[in-house]
């Protein structure tokens, strides 16, 4: 099937590409950018996140706090990898993030978007061996 012939197809590629459970499609729409919040693939964890500064900067650093919480029988989160990803491109940010535990969840630093477009923030929770991931979209830095 040609794309050109299937106009719907592209409408509906973002959501199906996102990755994760949707916890909140009203919030998407509210929130410039993309959703702030999100459940694991496998429903393991929720996790939500605080950017500062917000609205996210273009091509400045910036940092995400993050809360995790456990569903069902999950065990508690251990560690967290926050990986920006610009898809089209096929590359990640400008800088190595480095996420650590802080009382209340954790704290990703030295994120930086240094392009506008369609980016992913590639979310890995580890705990005691388990792992889960989830993939929130991001729209960086409309007018550049």
């Amino acid at each position: 099937m040609s794309l050109r012939c299937a106009p719907s197809v592209l409408l509906l590629l973002p959501l199906l590409a996102c990755g994760g459970k949707d916890t909140g499609a009203e919030e998407a729409a509210l929130v410039p950018g993309g959703p702030r919040s999100g459940l694991t693939e496998a429903g393991r964890w929720s996790l939500r996140y605080t950017a500062d500064p917000t609205p996210i900067p273009f091509n400045e650093p910036f940092s995400m706090s993050w809360t995790v919480e456990a569903q069902g029988e999950a065990p508690e989160a251990t560690g967290l990898l926050v990986e920006p990803w610009m898809p089209l491109h096929g590359h990640g940010g400008a800088t190595t993030p480095s996420t650590a535990a802080v009382e209340g969840g954790f704290l990703t630093t030295d994120l930086q978007l240094h392009m506008p477009g369609e980016w992913e923030l590639r979310i890995r929770v580890d705990a005691d061996g388990v792992d889960d991931v989830l993939v929130l979209p991001y729209t960086c830095c409309e007018g550049y």
